[in-house]
C-alpha cells in the first residue's frame, strides 16, 4: 500500500511538471507566425464621396468628403446606379518597415442599401510603373492586397470607385456607412408602387416596341468584371406577330439550329434558355418595349456532352440530329450548339395549361395587371396562336474571360432549312475597377568623405549615423541589413538605404588616417526627409590633414576593458572556461551585441544569436580592446563548472581615465547548491522549535548578493521587475499538486 501511494504522489508531482511546462510553452505556442496581416484598423483618412450616376454617363454629387452637398436636393429612386468614391491613406508610423507582401484591408461597403456586384480581385494598382497591390469588390467589401513592391515603400494612400444599385423598399431617409464612417442621410423611394394603379388596365400602352429580327445578340460586363454576358433573342420579329392571336398567321422556323463559337480565352460557364415576354399595350395584344415575365424552358431541353474520343464535328452532328430539342457545349466550352427544331412546333410549352401560365407569368412580375395578364394568357395560351409553345427564344451565355483582352467580339449564326443562316454579332470592352495609389519611396543618404585642403576622396574613416527623437540625436537603428558603424571605400562613400521620415545626422567616430578628427565639417550639418520627398540626400564631411602633431594612434580614442572570473566565497580563487557576452544599451532600450571587429572597430549586432563569446582563460580573464568611451554590459551565458550561472548583467563605463590604462571588474559566482535528499527516502518533517526574538537579519554567505547591478535585456513576457517569466499561475497549481501529494505520504506515515 505504501509502495502504492508513493507511485500516486510521483505521478501527480510528474503532472505538475507536465502543467507547469505547458504553460511556460504558451507563449511560444500561440505566437503569431508568417501570416498575412489585416491593416484594415491602421487605415487614416477615410473620406467618401456618392454620386448618381445619369443614363447619359455624367455624375452628380451626393456626399462629397463625407458631408452632404448642399446642392443636392433629389430624392434617389430605387434602381439607381451609386458610385462610392473612397480614398484612404497607410501613414508612414503604421506601415513602414512593419509590413510585407500577402498584407490586406477591407473596406466595408453598404450593403444593406446597395447591391454591389462581385469583381475580380486582381485589379492592379500601378504608381510611377510598379504594380504595389491589387483590389476589388467581393462579398460587399473592397479587398486591397499588397505586393512586396508596395511593402517597401514608406506610406501608400489611394482611393477606389466602387459602383453599387439602390434598392429601396419604401420611401424615407436612409443612413449610410462605408468602412465605418457614417454618412449624412440620404432620401430614398421605391422605383415602382408595390401595387398596381387600379385605374390603369394597361401601363405600358405608349410603349412602341422597334422592328425586331430573327436573330439579335447583345452582349454586356460591368466595371472590373471577369464575365461577359451573351444575350440571343431567337424570331422575336415573330414573337410581335404572334402576340395579336387572331392573325395573320406566323411561319415557323424549320428545323433552327443556333451555334456560337467563343474567342480568345472565353469559356462558357452556363447555359440559360427561356422565353422573355413584353407587356402588351391594349387588349388586342399589341406588344410594348417593356418586360412583362421571363419563364425558364431549359428544363425541357435534354442536355449532351462531347463524347472522350468524339471529335467536334461528330459532336455538332450528333446535337443537330438528336431528333428533339436539345444543347450541347464543347468539352473546352468555346462551343455551344443548341437544337430548337421548328419553332414554334418543337413541343416546348409556356405551361401546362392556361392557369399555370398566368401563375407563371404573376409569380416573374408581380407588377403585372389583371387585365395584363387576362391577355398575355390570350395571347400566349393553349389558345393562342401557337397553342401555348414557345415562339421566340432567350437565350444567355456566362462566359468567363482571363482579361488577357481589352475588346472581345462574338458572332451567332441561325440556321434553319428554308432560309439562308443568319448571323448576329457583339463586340464588349472590359473595363478596369477605377483606383489609384501614390506611394513614399524609402530614402537613402550617402556621405562623400574629402580632404578640406585638396578635395580628395578619404577612405577608412568611420561614420555613424543619428536621428533626432524628441530634440535629441540618438543613434539610428539601421533597417537596411548594414551595420551601425561604416567606414567609406576607396570611393571615399559611405551610404545608408531605407530611411524613414525623420532628421539625421552623421557622426566621425575615426578620422581617415593622416587626418584631424576635431576638424571635421559637415554640409549640411542634418538633413530631414519628409513624406513629400522622392529623391535622396547626399552629405559631404570633409577634414583638414595633421600637421605638427603625429598620428592618433586609435586605440588612444578607445578604451579596454579585462574582466577577472572569480568565487565569491573566495575572491582570490579565479574561474576558468566561463562564458560572456558583451552588449551595449542604445538610447531607446534595444541592445547591441559585440559581433567582430573591423580594422580594429567593433561591429555590433541586435541579434544575440550573433554575438561573439569571450571565454575566460586559465587566470579566469577577459580583455577586450578598442571600445569607444560608454556604457557597456557583460552578460554571463555559460558559467563555470559547479557554479550558478549569474542572471544578472555587469555594467561598467569607459571614460576618458580608461583610454591608457583601461577598466578592470570582478565577476563574482556562487558554487551550485547541496544536491537535495533523495525523493524516494524523505525524512519526516520536524516539529518547529518556538522561534528566539528575531535579530537583525544577516544574509547567508551562500545568498550573498552579487556585487554587479542588474542589467540586460529581459525575455519577452518577462516580469520587468525581476525579469523572470510570469509563470504565476502555473506555479501556484505546481504547489498545490505537490502539496497533495505530500499530504498523502503524510497521511501514510501518520497511520
Amino acid at each position: 500500500m505504501e509502495k502504492h501511494i508513493r507511485s500516486t504522489a510521483r505521478k501527480f508531482i510528474a503532472l505538475a511538471f507536465a502543467i507547469f511546462f505547458a504553460f511556460g510553452a504558451m507563449p511560444a505556442a500561440f505566437a503569431e507566425g508568417d501570416t498575412q496581416r489585416d491593416l484594415t484598423n491602421v487605415l487614416t483618412d477615410l473620406d467618401v464621396d456618392m454620386s448618381l450616376k445619369q443614363t447619359n454617363g455624367t455624375t452628380v454629387p451626393i456626399i462629397v468628403d463625407n458631408e452632404k452637398d448642399p446642392s443636392f436636393n433629389e430624392t434617389l429612386v430605387s434602381g439607381s446606379t451609386i458610385i462610392f468614391g473612397i480614398t484612404w491613406n497607410l501613414e508612414e508610423e503604421n506601415f513602414y518597415g512593419q509590413v510585407k507582401e500577402g498584407d490586406y484591408f477591407t473596406i466595408d461597403l453598404p450593403a444593406d442599401h446597395f447591391t454591389f456586384r462581385d469583381t475580380t480581385l486582381n485589379t492592379p494598382l500601378v504608381y510611377n510603373g510598379e504594380t504595389l497591390g491589387h483590389w476589388g469588390v467581393q462579398n460587399n467589401k473592397i479587398h486591397f492586397t499588397l505586393t512586396d513592391t508596395g511593402a517597401q515603400k514608406r506610406y501608400i494612400r489611394g482611393h477606389f470607385n466602387a459602383s453599387g444599385t439602390l434598392k429601396a423598399a419604401s420611401s424615407g431617409d436612409i443612413v449610410i456607412e462605408v468602412g465605418g464612417v457614417t454618412l449624412p442621410p440620404v432620401p430614398v423611394k421605391p422605383s415602382t408602387p408595390s401595387t398596381p394603379d387600379p385605374d390603369v388596365d394597361f401601363p405600358a400602352e405608349n410603349y412602341i416596341p422597334s422592328p425586331q429580327k430573327p436573330l439579335s445578340k447583345t452582349g454586356s460586363t460591368y466595371t472590373g468584371s471577369e464575365t461577359i454576358t451573351w444575350n440571343l433573342a431567337v424570331n422575336f420579329d415573330n414573337l410581335l406577330t404572334a402576340a395579336v392571336h387572331s392573325n395573320p398567321a406566323i411561319t415557323p422556323l424549320k428545323n433552327a439550329v443556333i451555334e456560337d463559337t467563343l474567342e480568345k480565352d472565353q469559356t462558357i460557364q452556363s447555359v440559360s434558355i427561356q422565353s422573355m415576354l413584353y407587356r402588351p399595350r391594349n387588349e388586342s395584344g399589341e406588344l410594348s418595349r417593356q418586360w412583362g415575365a421571363t419563364i425558364n424552358l431549359k428544363t425541357q431541353f435534354t442536355a449532351l456532352s462531347q463524347g472522350a474520343d468524339e471529335s467536334l464535328d461528330a459532336f455538332k452532328a450528333r446535337v443537330k440530329g438528336y431528333g428533339a430539342p436539345a444543347y450541347g457545349v464543347s468539352a473546352d466550352q468555346k462551343y455551344l450548339v443548341i437544337s430548337l427544331d421548328d419553332v414554334p412546333g418543337n413541343g416546348v410549352k409556356l405551361a401546362d395549361d392556361d392557369a399555370a401560365l398566368r401563375a407563371k407569368l404573376k409569380s416573374s412580375n408581380s407588377n403585372l395587371t389583371d387585365a395584363e395578364l387576362d391577355t398575355m394568357v390570350k395571347s400566349w395560351g393553349t389558345g393562342g396562336i401557337a397553342g401555348g409553345e414557345a415562339v421566340g427564344y432567350y437565350i444567355t451565355i456566362q462566359a468567363k474571360t482571363g482579361r488577357a483582352y481589352e475588346q472581345y467580339s462574338n458572332t451567332a449564326t441561325l440556321t434553319t432549312t428554308d432560309n439562308v443562316p443568319i448571323e448576329s454579332g457583339k463586340s464588349v470592352i472590359l473595363e478596369d475597377l477605377d483606383g489609384g495609389i501614390e506611394a513614399g519611396e524609402p530614402h537613402s543618404v550617402r556621405l562623400e568623405k574629402r580632404s578640406a585642403e585638396d578635395g580628395t576622396l578619404l577612405e577608412n574613416a568611420a561614420f555613424q549615423l543619428e536621428v533626432q527623437r524628441d530634440g535629441v540625436f540618438v543613434p539610428y537603428v539601421p533597417t537596411d541589413g548594414g551595420e551601425p558603424v561604416r567606414a567609406t571605400g576607396a570611393d571615399g562613400m559611405v551610404e545608408f538605404k531605407k530611411l524613414g521620415s525623420g532628421t539625421y545626422r552623421f557622426v566621425e567616430t575615426a578620422a581617415a588616417p593622416g587626418y584631424d578628427k576635431d576638424s571635421v565639417a559637415y554640409s549640411p550639418e542634418t538633413f530631414t526627409i519628409s513624406t513629400e520627398d522622392t529623391e535622396g540626400v547626399v552629405v559631404t564631411a570633409t577634414n583638414l590633414p595633421l600637421t605638427d602633431k603625429p598620428p592618433v594612434d586609435p586605440i588612444e580614442l578607445t578604451g579596454r576593458v579585462s574582466l577577472k572570473k572569480v568565487d565569491q566565497a573566495d575572491p582570490q580563487k579565479t574561474l576558468e572556461n566561463a562564458a560572456f557576452r558583451l552588449y551595449e544599451r542604445q538610447p531607446d532600450g534595444t541592445a547591441l551585441y559585440y559581433k567582430d571587429a573591423n580594422n580594429g572597430l567593433p561591429l555590433w549586432s541586435a541579434n544575440p544569436d550573433e554575438a561573439q563569446t569571450f571565454t575566460t582563460d586559465a587566470q579566469g580573464m577577459i580583455t577586450v580592446d578598442h571600445l569607444l568611451l560608454g556604457t557597456y554590459y557583460f552578460e554571463e551565458v555559460t558559467p563555470p563548472e559547479g557554479y550558478r550561472l549569474s542572471t544578472t548583467a555587469l555594467a561598467f563605463t569607459l571614460d576618458e581615465n580608461d583610454i591608457e590604462t583601461g577598466k578592470s571588474v570582478v565577476f563574482e559566482n556562487t558554487k551550485t547548491e547541496t544536491p537535495p535528499a533523495d525523493p524516494e527516502n524523505p525524512e519526516p518533517p520536524k516539529t518547529p522549535e518556538t522561534p528566539e526574538p528575531p535579530e537583525t537579519p544577516k544574509a547567508p554567505a551562500a545568498q550573498k548578493p552579487a556585487v554587479h547591478k542588474t542589467e540586460g535585456p529581459i525575455a519577452a513576457g518577462a516580469n520587468p521587475k525581476t525579469g523572470i517569466a510570469d509563470i504565476s499561475s502555473a506555479v501556484t497549481l505546481l504547489l498545490i499538486l505537490a502539496g497533495g501529494s505530500a499530504g498523502i505520504i503524510g497521511l501514510k506515515k501518520r497511520r
